[in-house]
């Protein structure tokens, strides 16, 4: 697996200009030098209504790398259910079988 560095702020910001300015996805990757499917994936998972949001982008990958993402559920108390079962009892001894 090769080895990667994440978009920097300023490089969001200026996927951003790029878009607006009308630049396609090949473009944006040459102008930015990442390749074409890291442009891609920026854009659909940080895009939505208003278009593509570099400061929620680049929020949302801080929270990730430091571990936010997901809320800790060490502190939750779950209830214990206490089950009981009849004790069991052979049907083998109940049958009563001839030679």
């Amino acid at each position: 697996m090769g080895c990667y560095a994440q978009l920097t702020q300023e490089e969001r910001y200026q996927i951003m200009g790029l878009l607006k300015a009308g630049y396609n996805l090949s473009e944006i990757a040459r102008e930015t030098g990442r390749h074409r499917s890291t442009i891609s994936r920026e854009i659909g998972r940080n895009s939505g209504k208003r278009g593509y949001r570099p400061a929620q982008a680049h929020e949302l990958a801080s929270d990730v790398n430091i571990g936010l993402k997901f809320p800790n559920f060490s502190g939750l108390k779950f209830p214990t259910l206490h089950l009981t079962c009849p004790p069991f009892q052979s049907p083998i001894g109940q049958l009563s079988f001839s030679p």
